[in-house]
């Protein structure tokens, strides 16, 4: 049997709750051959306990209909979240100001822009970051 084999079947399983498969979730981290035991070694992220054992439910018994003895180990690494700061290179900004409230509808994307543009045409160097946690508004 080969990786490419082993990742087909693989496809066929879909991660629980969705439509697609553990494989277009990419949490196959590798695939060994030792003998005719084949090592899978899984990474997920997720907590939910009963998804992660459907997953391991699914992936035994596709490799029991062909015969083949599968060992899953799994590792959880987290995603690396990244912070503004590493994302947008500000550390040559002299200044920042922030418009901001507790209260939405109340005029702060258009009073960003405003000042924006004005302090643009006072011939300042502009950037405008839209950090709304509901989705930014300021394109």
């Amino acid at each position: 049997m080969t990786e490419e084999e082993v990742m087909k079947i693989l496809s066929n399983i879909k991660y629980p709750g969705y439509s697609k498969s553990i494989t277009d979730f990419k949490v196959i981290k590798s695939i060994n051959f030792n003998g005719d035991r084949i090592e899978l070694l899984l990474n997920l992220a997720t907590k939910n306990e009963s998804a992660k054992a459907k997953i391991y439910e699914d992936i035994q018994k596709e490799f029991k209909k062909i015969g083949k003895i599968i060992e899953i180990k799994t590792v959880q690494e987290q995603p690396q979240s990244t912070t503004v700061e590493q994302k947008y290179d500000v550390s040559g900004a002299k200044k920042r100001i922030a418009i901001l409230s507790a209260k939405g509808g109340v005029g702060k994307s258009t009073f960003a822009v405003s000042l924006g543009t004005g302090l643009k045409r006072e011939g300042y160097k502009v950037g405008l970051f839209d950090a709304d946690i509901h989705g930014p508004n300021v394109p």
